[in-house]
């Protein structure tokens, strides 16, 4: 090998050598900030997941405590009065379920019979206690209570609320969301990286 060729392959194996000793930790930083942001906004995700779920079960709460507060929808529940029940919300169900994202509208009595919904009216009286726990504890606390639970559509953000009449506990009024795709959607509305 001529003397011309090893200072050459010196000079080639140099210059690799210190490319790749000045390009390794470059390569090594720009992998880590692309890891912290990425964790960063899964993160920001996360709260904007959380925030948009606390609200929906607040306002299934809320709309469910209001709903039972109605004197005629109190004296329903207690006469098991489906009719009235119907009459009252069946007409404007739509609009909410359009405007305000309510899937479902259900009355119980206690411990856990369906006794009125207002999203399927012609179903009835079937006993929920077996996998509706929720609908079980707040008839048996006569307290509120929401989150996410299973029932026969599906997982949902649900809100119930107590049902009084003359000051006796009747039963319970149940405000649900779907907490699927809505939810998401909302929350990835403002993220465009999060899906």
């Amino acid at each position: 090998m001529s003397f011309r060729t090893r200072i050459i392959l010196a000079i080639s194996v140099s210059v690799l050598m210190t490319a790749g000793l000045v390009l390794a930790p470059m390569l090594w930083g720009i992998k880590g900030l692309i890891d912290r942001g990425t964790l960063r906004e899964l993160d920001q995700f996360e709260l904007r997941l959380q925030a948009a779920l606390e609200y929906r079960i607040a306002s299934a709460l809320t709309t469910a405590a209001l709903v039972a507060e109605i004197p005629d929808v109190q004296q329903a529940v207690a006469a098991q009065d489906r009719d009235r029940l119907a009459a009252l919300f069946v007409p404007g169900f739509a609009r909410m379920r359009a405007e305000r994202g309510i899937v479902q509208m259900q009355f119980h009595e206690p411990p856990a019979t369906s006794l009125f919904r207002v999203h399927q009216p012609d179903q009835f009286g079937d006993d929920l206690s077996g996998f509706r726990k929720t609908v079980v504890e707040a008839n048996a606390r006569k307290a509120p209570l929401a989150g996410l639970e299973r029932g026969r559509g599906g997982l949902g953000i649900r809100g119930i609320s107590p049902v009084a009449h003359d000051g006796q506990h009747v039963g319970t009024v149940e405000i649900g969301h779907r907490s699927e795709c809505g939810l998401l959607s909302g929350a990835c509305a403002r993220q465009r990286y999060a899906a």
